[in-house]
């Protein structure tokens, strides 16, 4: 096989600095967006406070990488859930270790979420439970994914 047609080594990254001059975000995902009524209250059970619950999914291949977060709430009206993936590319294949990706996750790709969530959480509500519910602003380092995929949060 002749240089031009071998398959080249992927491109590791040491650093989210690197990472971000790697990657570009090329889109915003939505896997669902839904809201609830309750509509069997149980007599008597304390109403949920609203307060959302995060979980975070990283996704990808030697090209791409998906950042997917994830926040449910229980309201006294019923639940409302928002789940979406910020999508970037690179240019050239390349490959990172799991701690780099979380950071890039948290540091990065969260905070490109953040206001698709807030805006889908809070237009759900208003249709489906006739109230507006928004998420807390997150600023960063608010919101944080210790463990890796799949890891998921309080709020």
């Amino acid at each position: 096989m002749s240089d031009s047609t071998a398959e080249a080594e992927p491109k590791v990254i040491a650093d989210i600095h690197e990472m971000l001059a790697t990657l570009e975000l090329v889109g915003i995902k939505f896997f669902e967006m839904s809201a609830k009524v309750d509509e069997d209250p149980i007599e008597g059970e304390p109403l949920p406070e609203a307060s959302p619950s995060y979980s975070l999914k990283l996704m990808g291949d030697l090209d791409s990488l998906t950042v997917r977060l994830r926040a449910e709430m229980f309201t006294p009206e019923g639940r409302i859930v928002a789940d979406a993936g910020a999508q970037y590319r690179s240019q050239v294949p390349y490959t990172a270790e799991e701690s780099i990706r979380l950071e890039f996750a948290n540091r990065v790709g969260i905070m490109a979420l953040a206001p698709f969530l807030r805006e889908a959480i809070a237009t759900t509500s208003l249709r489906v439970l006739d109230k507006s519910y928004l998420l807390p602003l997150l600023r960063a380092g608010d919101l944080e994914f210790l463990a890796g995929p799949d890891d998921s949060t309080e709020g």
